[in-house]
């Protein structure tokens, strides 16, 4: 917020909740149901200690009431490798990285993070229409020019983003892998991401992982 200028949101992307296979539930709700009847025990994996995947899922702890155990990686191929072969049995992933392993049968997807349905998995419900309400998270992805530049310049590199991102086959390909279009103006952006600082702020106070993390 202080040494950087936004220019755009360019895009976000929800996170997909995925299971081994062997893991006995089919539900978000028989997922909430076991590892209250196992807190602790249930291992998640995410990119690494403070990756988004990381805190997405502290806030599904936190929504859901759960207690689940962290596994970080170094990444999500890593992850994703023990996700698969069950030395972890549960994950929020991208829809980029996950469905692709969805699609194969080698993880069952319980939930979306998003607000609705995505049509890269039509038949998985939002976390809220499984029950989690209030939970929704994304990942996202846009552009920032150093502080202090002129507004002129801010908003000629807007117009260009917009340019960009209008072009069908450039809508093609971000959305082949997931991602929902947005597009907006430097105000905008600059609201999102006071708001994003906001949320996942309260999240790492509320997790408790903040000491965790600083030693």
């Amino acid at each position: 917020m202080r040494d950087l200028a936004p220019v755009s949101l360019i895009a976000t992307q929800p996170y997909v909740l995925v299971v081994h296979p062997a893991l006995p539930v089919k539900s978000v709700k028989d997922l909430v149901a076991l590892a209250r009847a196992r807190p602790g025990e249930i291992a998640y994996a995410s990119a690494g200690v403070g990756s988004g995947i990381h805190l997405a899922s502290e806030l599904l702890k936190l929504k859901a009431k759960i207690d689940l155990f962290h596994v970080p990686y170094r990444g999500t191929g890593p992850a994703f490798g023990d996700l698969i072969g069950g030395q972890v049995q549960v994950m929020l992933s991208t829809l980029a990285s996950g469905v692709p392993h969805i699609q194969a049968g080698r993880v069952r997807a319980l939930a979306v993070s998003a607000t609705h349905r995505v049509p890269a998995l039509p038949d998985v419900p939002t976390a809220e229409e499984a029950g989690v309400q209030g939970y929704r998270a994304s990942t996202w992805y846009g552009l920032h020019v150093r502080g202090g530049t002129p507004y002129p310049v801010i908003d000629k590199l807007h117009q260009s983003v917009k340019k960009v991102l209008s072009a069908p086959d450039v809508r093609a390909r971000l959305e082949t892998q997931g991602l929902s279009i947005v597009g907006g103006s430097p105000k905008e952006y600059g609201a999102h991401v006071r708001s994003e600082i906001d949320t996942w702020g309260k999240v790492v106070r509320q997790s408790g992982e903040k000491s965790r993390w600083l030693k």
